[in-house]
């Protein structure tokens, strides 16, 4: 426990005779999620600890089963079966829970975040004023439950990076900053847009138009929303296709997929136009490098 998580001091004395814990950690590039089941137990961060050994990252969880007690500073707040909870780190606090439970644990760089920490204080105080509250919940409770599937993904650094933009959303959100919330409601809004690609690149018909249908906005605002993050929507969505294109020619469970049937599974109707911003990107052909990782074909 003590090699997990930040220099605290981990009172193991309230387990009672069930003393045992199972945890486990997934790596999603910079960020990873922690899934914790333990014993009643207490966590006590001072300021020495704070002074010696200042923390890196915010923790950002979900309390799966269980009720826990959180105490820092003038703030004494009890966390419910289901409820989101932001843990800052750098001030010293208490935290214990009675019973055994399961907190799932999403770890975030601060340095990524990019906001100050009187703004993560202050959003910590009230997450459940933001409308992006429920959906981190649901993004932590379904990354846990795939995060085998889901860290071994060669998307996975990709997925922390959309960790950490949520992450962002949601405390901008929350915190009383009409300016960090403006952004964060765009850049939640583009959040969810490079999801839906994501899960439509295989879609030859992808167009900005279907894009802004489906998030309820004009392909101008969409377009706007992409300047903003300075971004190409195009260059992106190609490049997104031939690098899944590139990975599943390396695979060996493709091994028996011609190039233009997986071609086409990104999205790329025509072969030759395929072969030709593959070759431009990564300086060989899909027969070369198919070639190069292995593979015949």
């Amino acid at each position: 426990m003590a090699e997990s998580f930040v220099e605290s001091i981990i009172d193991a004395e309230r387990c009672g005779d069930d003393g045992s814990a199972r945890m486990d950690v997934w790596s999603f590039g910079t960020c990873s999620i922690f899934r914790s089941v333990l014993p009643a137990i207490q966590f006590v961060r001072t300021a020495r600890h704070v002074s010696s050994h200042p923390a890196p990252k915010l923790s950002i969880s979900v309390l799966q089963t269980g009720e826990g007690l959180f105490e820092q500073g003038k703030e004494r707040r009890v966390i419910g079966t289901g409820q989101l909870h932001v843990v800052d780190e750098n001030a010293p606090y208490d935290f214990h829970w009675t019973g055994r439970g399961t907190s799932t644990c999403l770890w975030v760089p601060l340095d990524q975040l990019g906001l100050p920490p009187d703004l993560i204080r202050d959003a910590g105080t009230r997450l459940q004023a933001s409308p992006i509250y429920g959906l981190m919940v649901d993004h932590i409770v379904a990354m846990t439950a795939r995060a085998d599937e889901l860290s071994a993904d060669p998307a996975a650094a990709q997925l922390g990076t959309i960790s950490v933009e949520l992450a962002r959303a949601l405390l901008s959100s929350a915190a009383q900053d009409t300016r960090h919330r403006q952004d964060a409601l765009s850049d939640t809004l583009l959040t969810q847009i490079r999801g839906y690609v994501r899960k439509h690149l295989a879609d030859p018909g992808l167009t900005p138009e279907m894009i802004a249908a489906a998030h309820h906005i004009s392909v101008r605002h969409l377009y706007k929303l992409c300047a903003s993050a300075d971004f190409s929507l195009h260059h992106w969505m190609t490049s997104q296709r031939l690098q899944g294109a590139r990975e599943e020619l390396a695979g060996h469970t493709s091994r028996h997929r011609s190039i233009a049937m997986i071609a086409q599974r990104w999205g790329f109707s025509n072969p030759t136009h395929f072969s030709r911003r593959f070759r431009a990107t990564y300086g060989m052909t899909p027969r070369e490098w198919r070639h190069t990782a292995g593979h015949e074909g």
